[in-house]
């Protein structure tokens, strides 16, 4: 059979139910029906954003949907936190590469999947801010083998001394 998929971790963050705030629910709910679930679950909430507080320490990751419905996410990193705590770990059937112009590739048989070179500001400022990999080795994934890699962002300039928010701001994007 011939399958695809992409799942992106953070690394090391932790995640509490208590830090999950929720914001301007969507009207109507889905149901789920998942091998794992076969009951199903019913009346989940849709929500426009969803902000997990303390992913990291000082660091809270947004999760929300722009105008035009796509899906989006941004780091908040306030004052003291150190932004090299991030790492996503993509865990992908084919492998994911940063290319020349430092965008995340991945090539699968339904389409591909971009995400466009992050920017990154504070105090109304745009920092260049690139994708760095860490690693990249070959796994057992979906029973077949498949490929993790662990991303994280270098920013320009010395960000130590923060004395308000820093926003780093991947740009994912879906192409076919």
């Amino acid at each position: 059979t011939h399958w695809e998929r992409i799942d992106i971790e953070l690394k090391g963050a932790i995640i509490k139910r208590n830090n999950i705030v929720k914001e301007q629910a969507a009207q109507g709910h889905n149901n789920y029906f998942l091998p794992h679930c076969p009951d199903g679950i019913y009346d989940v909430n849709e929500y426009e954003k969803v902000t997990i507080k303390e992913a990291y320490p000082g660091i809270d990751w947004e999760l929300f949907r722009k105008q035009d419905g796509t899906l989006k996410y941004n780091f908040i990193v306030r004052p003291g936190a150190d932004y090299k705590q991030i790492e996503l770990l993509y865990k992908s059937k084919t492998p994911l590469k940063i290319n020349e112009q430092g965008q995340l590739e991945l090539y699968t048989g339904y389409g591909n999947v971009k995400e466009n070179t992050p920017v990154s500001f504070y105090e109304g400022k745009e920092i260049s801010t690139k994708y760095v990999q860490q690693h990249q080795q070959l796994i057992r994934f979906e029973e077949d083998n498949g490929f993790e890699t662990s991303i994280r962002f270098h920013l320009a300039g010395n960000q130590s001394n923060l004395t308000s928010p820093l926003i780093i701001d991947p740009q994912l994007t879906w192409a076919t």
